[in-house]
């Protein structure tokens, strides 16, 4: 795929390097590439300009060309960084990512996207830039920590929820989310053979959303934004305690009863929903957060045009809306609803 290349910079964290490192360097030594190791703490304060400046220096220091190749080992946010210093550096080199984690071989390894973060806003700094390969191998979930791959089920269910408005004109069918509800307790029982179906299926949901808005320009790929919204402020309000996908399963659920309170989605959807993500062990009402912090934190998510946040409301499960007419009282109803405690 890259017959050009002399020289691997792979990016990757020390716990991850030391239980595959062996094998991955044996195999790109085998294949006639130089390898060069750095090892970086997978945590969210990488994200940064500064690290990525010294990215740069160390290619630089390598002699790494445009015909060489940066391989992101691991993923959450040395994907974003790996990824963000592979685009700019020589105006891009070829990047491949192998992602270690669940929520990496569902979602952040596909659609090109990097981030950084400012000092002002998260993941403010960021390009479009898609891998040559990625390369998941269901096997090293094994050793994933638990809490993160039940998280991770949160997206899982939220391509289910979408399935229909991602892909209209396509036969699919038994619809995922049946097929989730049969192999609940497979998914959680990590079932090697379920594991397969489940991150193909939810690969090609992906590919085929950033096939037709690769740049989030239109309402089509804002859909995989469904429990985000919500998921954002969440996550800032506890100061990230929350992991990622716990907090987009409790805006899921915030989001579904924001859709039967204003008629657009029938209870049963709801109920659906939140009876599967409980199967998979995932959360769906909000810890003691004030509605005020949280309404004010989703004003100021990158996703709000002019001062109206776009909500993703599930009209039927396998379908959803883009909506930016949420009203602040009915917000603050699904938010009570969900458990949230009282304003400040």
């Amino acid at each position: 795929m890259l017959p050009r290349a002399r020289r691997a910079a792979l990016i990757t964290d020390p716990k991850t390097w030391v239980r595959l490192g062996p094998a991955v360097r044996g195999t790109l030594e085998a294949a006639g590439l130089e390898l060069h190791v750095r090892e970086i703490d997978d945590d969210e304060r990488v994200k940064t300009l500064d690290e990525a400046s010294a990215l740069y220096a160390w290619l630089l220091g390598l002699r790494v060309r445009r015909d060489d190749v940066i391989i992101v080992l691991g993923g959450g946010a040395l994907d974003d960084l790996g990824g963000f210093v592979a685009s700019t550096y020589m105006r891009g080199i070829p990047l491949v990512e192998v992602p270690t984690s669940l929520e990496g071989m569902i979602d952040t390894s596909i659609g090109g996207k990097t981030a950084l973060h400012h000092g002002q806003a998260s993941n403010i700094v960021g390009t479009f830039y898609h891998p040559r390969l990625a390369w998941s191998d269901v096997s090293v979930l094994v050793d994933e920590p638990a809490r993160s791959r039940r998280a991770a089920l949160a997206e899982v269910v939220k391509y289910a929820m979408l399935e229909t408005s991602l892909m209209p004109h396509e036969s699919l069918g038994e619809p995922f989310f049946e097929q989730l509800e049969r192999n609940a307790d497979g998914l959680v029982g990590m079932s090697r053979q379920v594991l397969m179906q489940v991150v193909a299926k939810c690969v090609a949901l992906k590919a085929q959303v950033v096939a037709a808005d690769e740049r989030d320009l239109g309402q089509y790929r804002i859909l995989l934004n469904y429990g985000h919204t919500v998921a954002h402020a969440l996550q800032a309000a506890t100061r990230y305690e929350v992991l990622h996908g716990e907090a987009v399963s409790i805006g899921m659920a915030v989001e579904a009863r924001i859709a039967v309170l204003m008629g657009m989605a029938d209870r049963s959807v709801e109920d659906r929903q939140n009876a599967l993500l409980m199967r998979l062990g995932l959360p769906t009402r909000l810890p003691g957060v004030a509605q005020v912090s949280l309404l004010e934190l989703v004003l100021h998510d990158k996703k709000v045009f002019g001062d109206a946040p776009r909500w993703i409301l599930p009209t039927a499960v396998g379908k959803a809306v883009v909506s930016s007419t949420v009203g602040a009282d009915v917000v603050r109803a699904a938010l009570e609803a969900c458990g949230t405690a009282a304003p400040a």
